[in-house]
């Protein structure tokens, strides 16, 4: 085999991969409505979840397990 890029055959190159472009919001009413959407739906979750450290009269330690719980509920829209 001759000496040159691994891969290659002469007069033909193999294809590169692309470079995938980062994921950039769009400006515009779009972008904004999900950007508001998903910051009242982190707020809804967030006070459904503290709803769950208050009746069980604030022990520590279910910060994740109330979180989870509440993202379920409502996205499952159960009461």
């Amino acid at each position: 085999m001759k000496a040159g890029r691994p891969g290659t055959v002469k007069g033909k190159e193999q294809p590169t991969a692309r470079k995938r472009k980062p994921m950039v919001a769009r400006k515009g009413e779009r972008g904004q409505d999900q950007r508001l959407l998903s910051d009242n739906l982190r707020a809804c979750v967030a006070e459904l979840a503290y709803s769950f450290y208050e009746r069980r009269e604030y022990v520590d330690g279910y910060d994740l397990q109330d979180w989870l719980e509440a993202e379920r509920r409502i996205l499952t829209e159960e009461p």
